[in-house]
């Protein structure tokens, strides 16, 4: 009887093993609050404080639009509307060209380093042609609750014979551009064989297209992988290349849709999940 019944134990197991099924066809997950990725392509308001007359902090404000490449690079230029105190007189134009990077994620917060040079001639103050050249190199943080950046931006602006200035004061919050709420999504479509294959798509925020409505920014990934079925765990990896390239994302996952693990960098942001925990 003892035999018996050890028997049936070892096959009651070799079955459980043998029915696991690898991953096929359309397998999605959807991430965000554990571990966010921000795609900070869009529009931007600065403003800091300047060094005034007498050591007096004056307000100096402009917008500048950024891209986000897939390595976390930021780029940006074109012209912006810079203002300097209350208003009380009219805003000038400047040229500007941005460059910085995002970083972090995972276990740390996202961060954003960001040079913008704001440089030109316009009136300003009445005065004609008045020569602009600025420097502001900012260090900012996202808070993922309030979905703005915060920091800090340090630099100088000159205007010509009207005089120059120091900058050094606290920035934000700057809101981030609609859409962008640190969510992302992985889409996947899994071929069975010896190894997995198939391709994949890790879709990022809730970024709004005014000729499709609201849509994420995709990034198109290869896929390959195995799966064990003693473990009942696939492990898959999602590579980027062309217009994707620098991403990368490691996916352990049970069949059914339980995520084990992930790690991995998208848009310069690394991704790391375990499973006790992000």
């Amino acid at each position: 009887m003892k035999s018996r019944l050890l028997i049936l134990a070892l096959l009651s197991v070799s079955l459980r093993f043998c029915s696991a099924q690898a991953p096929s066809g359309a397998v999605n997950f959807s991430f965000g609050t554990d571990t966010p990725v921000f795609d900070l392509t869009g529009s931007y308001g600065f403003t800091q404080q300047l060094n005034g007359t007498g050591g007096t902090p004056t307000d100096l404000s402009f917008g500048i639009a950024l891209v986000n490449d897939t390595r976390g690079g930021l780029t940006g230029s074109g012209s912006a509307l810079v203002s300097i105190g209350d208003g009380s007189f009219a805003p000038f134009g400047a040229n500007y060209i941005a460059r910085g990077r995002v970083s972090g994620g995972g276990a740390k917060a996202t961060r954003v380093t960001l040079t913008v040079h704001l440089f030109g001639s316009d009136t300003v103050s009445g005065v004609p042609n008045v020569a602009i050249s600025g420097m502001i190199t900012y260090d900012l943080t996202v808070d993922p609750v309030a979905l703005a950046l915060n920091g800090t931006g340090r630099g100088q602006i000159s205007l010509g014979k009207l005089g120059s200035s120091h900058i050094s004061s606290d920035v934000g919050p700057i809101p981030l551009p609609q859409g962008v709420d640190g969510t992302w999504v992985v889409q996947m479509t899994i071929v069975p064989l010896n190894r997995l294959a198939g391709s994949g798509t890790i879709i990022v925020g809730n970024v709004v297209d005014q000729n499709v409505g609201t849509v994420g920014r995709s990034l198109p990934e290869g896929l390959t992988g195995t799966f064990s079925a003693s473990a009942n765990l696939a492990k898959v990896k999602l590579t980027g290349s062309n217009n994707s390239r620098g991403t990368s994302l490691n996916l352990t996952f049970t069949p059914d849709g339980g995520i084990d693990s992930a790690n991995g960098t998208i848009l310069g942001q690394k991704v790391l999940i375990s499973s006790t925990g992000p």
